[in-house]
């Protein structure tokens, strides 16, 4: 008869403290807040409560709060200088800080939110543009709008509109070759954050300071940059102040606001004339003027490193043009009768001519051999890039 093997039995777990029931409580109540009152800023990396976060309009948005907290947002908008130096926000950096917080960004609110923030007269407490555009886009009518549904938000538009006063083909055209000139001179596209209708003017004035000591210096090219941002602002200041000063009326009634923009155009314009005679850029302030720049061979000279092929010198049809022929003839016919050649001197140039002609055949047969390579890689190169869609039938690049 088998032995019965004897049962032990289980263990049973034993119970837990009070004070151990208390921390898994405690532990229990915080996990369920987080996703409900507290939330992880998506640029910091810390657990904030929902107060720290603005206000999600995104309708998608099951947390009701932005990506980044109220203090990442802010030290977006407080950009600093080349010298690191917390500056003022201004329009570049507000776009910047409204994308991490997906929300819209109008021409005109912020341009209302400068006012707003230079209006000493009104009884509120002082604020910035970033504070006051803030404030205002966060008003019960731009609910469920986001970055996309801004004026920058839409990137689609191959070109911008090129403000109210003329947006003719030439200007288009002119356009395009500004932004292709600085696009090519720095490697990268400085203005892609800025308002559409802006972009044409500070192309514009960007390319005027592209010259040959600026080229090769990489500080002075981003200080150019840097002044035409804050010409562009300045100008934005100056449209401001002309609205204000439309009657009489309204001049007395703005005249604190115009006062306080008047000093923050003046504060602007003291950096940008600083900044530039730090790096020499201005013609009074320059290091090394570029002589010769407006002459005939200068402006030639810019034209072929902008890569012009409609504007380069065609040598060939002017020195080969039937013009040129009747010069050349009546210049050799007049050297011949200065020097009247006898027959020893017909002589020595029959000989000399002989063998230049024999010199130039040889160069001549080369120069056949080398065209006929290169137009046989060029046709290649040519389909190849037709294949790929980067020039048209006619060999124009095309340009997305």
């Amino acid at each position: 008869m088998a032995q019965e093997v004897e049962k032990k039995p289980v263990p049973r777990a034993k119970p837990k403290a009070p004070a151990q029931k208390v921390i898994d409580r405690a532990i229990d109540e915080a996990l369920y807040e987080v996703g409900r009152t507290k939330f992880t800023c998506n640029m910091c990396g810390k657990l904030k409560d929902a107060s720290d976060f603005y206000k999600s309009t995104d309708p998608l948005c099951t947390t009701g709060v932005t990506r980044i907290c109220k203090m990442c947002a802010a030290k977006l908008a407080y950009s600093e200088d080349l010298k690191g130096n917390k500056k003022a926000p201004d329009e570049q950096s507000v776009q910047l800080a409204l994308r991490y917080l997906d929300k819209p960004f109008f021409q005109k609110l912020y341009d209302e939110s400068i006012l707003e923030a230079a209006n000493t007269m009104s009884g509120r407490p002082k604020n910035n543009t970033w504070t006051s555009y803030i404030k205002n886009i966060s008003m019960p009518q731009y609910n469920t709008l986001t970055w996309k549904d801004g004026d920058c938000g839409n990137s689609s538009t191959l070109l911008p509109s090129i403000g109210s006063v003329d947006n003719s083909d030439e200007v288009k055209k002119m356009y395009k070759t500004n932004k292709r000139t600085v696009i090519s001179a720095l490697g990268y596209d400085p203005f892609e954050s800025a308002a559409d209708a802006d972009k044409p003017l500070m192309y514009g004035k960007l390319v005027g300071f592209l010259d040959e000591s600026t080229q090769d210096d990489e500080l002075k090219l981003g200080a150019c940059v840097e002044i035409v941002h804050s010409l562009n602002q300045s100008e934005k200041i100056n449209t401001v102040i002309n609205a204000l000063q439309k009657t009489p009326e309204s001049i007395i009634k703005n005249s604190a606001t115009i006062k306080a923009l008047e000093a923050t155009k003046k504060d602007i314009m003291k950096t940008t004339l600083d900044l530039a005679r730090d790096n020499g850029i201005s013609i009074k302030h320059s290091n090394r003027n570029t002589k010769g720049a407006h002459t005939l061979t200068g402006k030639l000279k810019m034209l072929k490193q902008s890569d012009l092929r409609s504007k380069e010198m065609n040598l060939f049809d002017i020195n080969t043009a039937e013009g040129m022929k009747q010069v050349a003839e009546l210049s050799f016919e007049a050297i011949m009768k200065q020097i009247n050649p006898d027959e020893n001197d017909f002589a020595e140039m029959v000989r000399t001519q002989a063998e230049m002609i024999k010199e130039l055949q040889n160069k001549c047969d080369v120069a056949e051999e080398e065209a006929r390579i290169y137009r046989r890689e060029n046709n290649d190169l040519k389909e190849f890039l037709q294949e790929k869609k980067l020039i048209n039938e006619s060999g124009e690049v095309i340009y997305e």
